[in-house]
């Protein structure tokens, strides 16, 4: 897994073309706005800002920075494509998010995989 989620979603140019399935539809768009309204929330954040500084070098992200979705959009109870980065197996992934009671402005992903049915 890589260091950072949102840095490999928005800033790895292999991982979006083999990997992530849809990239431009469906998974880039839900993870600027994320980045973007964590920004309005801690304007201070000096990794957020690295982040963002990092990712909007790409023009395809930059494109998609100005076009940002609702800010309340997130991963819990997505349902997302995503091409198995050893196998290549194209598969379904189901995701939830929550929140642990003891860090506050944390976010843990889960994440379950399964065969796509055809």
């Amino acid at each position: 897994m890589p260091d950072n989620i949102m840095c490999w979603i928005l800033g790895t140019p292999s991982a979006r073309e083999t990997v992530m399935i849809d990239w431009a539809g469906h998974w880039a768009p839900l993870a600027v706005s994320q980045l973007h309204y964590a920004l309005l929330a801690h304007p201070d954040h000096a990794r957020l800002r690295q982040i963002r500084d990092h990712i909007l070098q790409d023009e395809t992200v930059r494109a998609l920075w100005r076009q940002r979705r609702d800010p309340y959009l997130h991963p819990d109870g997505d349902r997302r494509r995503i091409r198995h980065g050893t196998t290549g197996e194209v598969m379904l992934m189901d995701s939830a998010a929550a929140q642990p009671l003891g860090a506050p402005g944390c976010r843990v992903i889960f994440m379950d995989l399964m065969r796509e049915v055809t």
